[in-house]
């Protein structure tokens, strides 16, 4: 996040900024700071220099010397930034020690604020998150106590930062919202984007594309009226990395490119080395990993000059997983411990994480069991300690509180206008007290009418409340006797079993890859359990993993398609969990398997109208008559049995045999 600077100083200094200064005093004396890199200096940051200083030297009290140290710590691009920063913050302190009136306590105690954050930005940057939090809390603080309602929003805001960078993402959202409001409050676009970017990559972090794009674009849209270049290089980035994970790599390449060119120009070397490792990423997954190589070694010679470590670790791994993917085991191990090793020093999961997978592969491919597995327990613990439904939920919770308070300030204005109206119509308060005295009389007879109607309700009420609780009663068992079809205990055999040939066989990237998404699947099941209804999207995620993991269990027997209709919003319709499962489970074990050979399942959903919607299931199997004279006498499909109970009397299922040969099962959903 961009360094926060107050207003104040730029409006004292007015147009005289960019003026020509004679400096006419010695290098060091004139510059105040020790090992100043004038070499390395852009003509733009000369200017600032000299402008901001021939200011101070030529001022005769502190505020303004202040004011123009400030003025270099704000605008200066190179890196000497942060030892004007330091000085800030050492005048600042020096001044507070002393008896001061009011005003110029204040003054002070802003500069003090404000050269705390910046060096929480200077250690963010350098990838040391916990000295960075320790410096955004004393921000945070001394801004409280000034009620410095700006200065609070940013720490505020990068205070979630450091959380989001700590994994601790619940943390993340609450302080992103919390500066969210003041800024709001404050309508100051340049930081809103900035919160919009952040709470977009926690969305991104959680597998949401949509959410994440709504966010990302939402930030956009600002910093692109603003001409905020480094906010749009930051939006173009982050568009690119949902488009990468989508898969539109030639999506992903163009806002890559974008977010570079713009970094180019601006000389911001942090954010050219992330689009430089982006773009390396697209070209890995593409496959094309020699041009993929040559963009991370680039990147990691940049992220060592600037001194950032979680950037280093990050490179790091990629590297060592191309070398990995090249077959080059021994670099590919070298990398990869050195990656793992400074993600631990910065305590940095999101970086533990892949490292360590990565290491697990490495150490089985060499024969070293032991150590395999140390790595990917140390890989799944890191994993499963984001839930990402419960920070789902927090954000969907962070969202509405945020909506709610702004409806609340809506609430008060209106409140304020009536108050208004209400003054101006006093003169007329006594022709109304007249007028009402008449509708009461009225409105005792409406009233005695509604007390009838109410006493009508309320009776039909208690008549059918022992039919609700029967049917709450019947609901909450069909909800177990669910849960326990779908912990289909054949299929976890089945899958136990798979992951243990798999490994046995040697291929451990795909036992790894099949034992993720057994854990995943299990996982969701659980926590939807208890869940009358999920998105459209959830409940094909399961599925998705299901089928994933029944088509290797069985060799590869079975392809798969899943087609949703366009005018499904598969967000925001919602139906019971694993309400297809049982049917494609059915496809699979007595349509597609005991055919003998390859089979195909296809998935189809459509909506009929806002209340219903329509989903087919067809293989091409051994079909209906075939199956049922295969089946053991007396077998009963309870997953089925119990899917159509659960569908209620507006759902229902249609089986029937194609002529072609297999099975088509059509199920109608009632939706929410």
């Amino acid at each position: 996040m961009k360094k926060y600077f107050f207003l104040i100083i730029c409006s004292l200094l007015g147009s005289s900024l960019f003026s020509v200064v004679n400096k006419g005093l010695p290098e060091k004396e004139y510059y105040l700071v020790d090992s100043l890199s004038l070499d390395e200096l852009t003509i733009y940051d000369q200017q600032i220099l000299d402008s901001a200083l021939g200011l101070y030297h030529n001022s005769k009290n502190d505020t303004d010397r202040l004011n123009a140290l400030g003025i270099v710590q704000q605008n200066l691009i190179h890196n000497d930034w942060v030892k004007y920063n330091n000085l800030i913050e050492e005048i600042a302190q020096q001044k507070l020690q002393g008896t001061l009136p009011p005003p110029l306590k204040l003054f002070y105690l802003k500069y003090l604020a404000l050269s705390l954050n910046n060096n929480g930005i200077n250690y963010a940057e350098k990838g040391e998150i916990r000295k960075s939090l320790k410096y955004y809390l004393k921000s945070l603080k001394i801004s409280k106590e000034i009620g410095d309602k700006n200065a609070i929003a940013t720490a505020y805001t990068n205070i979630g930062t450091s959380y989001d960078d700590l994994g601790k993402l619940a943390k993340a959202l609450e302080y992103y919202f919390k500066g969210l409001k003041i800024l709001e409050e404050q309508r100051n676009k340049k930081a809103i984007s900035a919160v919009f970017n952040n709470i977009g990559f926690i969305y991104y972090q959680q597998y949401n594309s949509p959410k994440a794009l709504e966010y990302f674009n939402k930030s956009l849209e600002i910093n692109s009226s603003t001409g905020n270049k480094n906010g749009m290089a930051i939006d173009f980035n982050n568009i690119g990395l949902v488009f990468q994970r989508e898969k539109d790599y030639t999506n992903a390449l163009k806002y890559h490119d974008k977010s570079l060119k713009i970094r180019e120009e601006i000389g911001y070397n942090y954010g050219i080395v992330e689009s430089l490792v982006n773009i390396g990423l697209v070209y890995r997954l593409k496959g094309e990993l020699t041009k993929a190589l040559s963009f991370y070694k680039k990147s990691l010679t940049f992220s060592k000059e600037i001194g950032h470590k979680k950037l280093v670790s990050s490179l790091y791994c990629k590297i060592g997983g191309v070398y990995n993917e090249q077959g080059d085991i021994k670099a590919a191990k070298k990398n990869a411990i050195r990656s793992l090793n400074i993600a631990k020093e910065t305590e940095s999961p999101i970086y533990i994480k892949p490292a360590a997978e990565l290491l697990s592969i490495i150490y089985k491919k060499e024969g070293d069991y032991k150590k395999g597995w140390e790595m990917y327990d140390l890989y799944i613990s890191i994993k499963d300690s984001i839930n990402n439904n419960e920070i789902e939920k927090i954000a969907i919770q962070q969202e509405a509180n945020y909506k709610i308070e702004k409806k609340k300030q809506a609430i008060v204005v209106q409140k304020k206008q009536i108050e208004v109206l209400n003054e101006r119509n006093k003169h007329q308060t006594l022709r109304i007290k007249q007028k009402n005295q008449l509708l009461i009389g009225l409105g005792g007879g409406v009233l005695l009418v509604i007390v009838i109607i109410i006493l009508v309700i309320l009776n039909q009420k208690a008549n059918t409340k022992k039919k609700e609780s029967d049917f709450a009663r019947k609901q909450s068992e069909l909800k177990q006797q669910a849960l326990r079809a779908q912990m289909n205990p054949h299929f976890l055999f089945n899958s136990l079993n798979s992951i243990q040939r798999i490994y046995v066989e040697g291929n451990m990237m795909l036992a790894n890859d099949y034992m993720a998404d057994f854990s995943a699947l299990l996982r969701s099941i659980l926590n939807n359990s208890d869940k009358e209804k999920i998105s459209i999207q959830e409940d094909l995620q399961m599925l998705e993993l299901y089928m994933t993991m029944e088509k290797v269990r069985t060799g590869g027997q079975i392809n798969y398609k899943i087609n949703v209709d366009g005018n499904i919003d598969k967000l925001q319709t919602h139906i019971p969990p694993m309400i297809i499962q049982p049917f494609v489970e059915n496809a699979i074990w007595h349509g597609i398997l005991p055919s003998k050979k390859k089979g195909n399942i296809s998935i189809g959903l459509k909506q009929i109208n806002d209340e219903m919607l329509e989903c087919a299931v067809q293989d091409d199997g051994v079909g209906i008559q075939t199956s049922r004279k295969n089946k053991k006498e007396g077998h009963i499909s309870k997953g089925m049995n119990l899917t159509k109970e659960r569908l209620g009397e507006r759902g229902g299922v249609l089986e029937e045999e194609l002529p072609e040969g297999g099975t088509k099962i059509t199920i109608k959903i009632p939706i929410s």
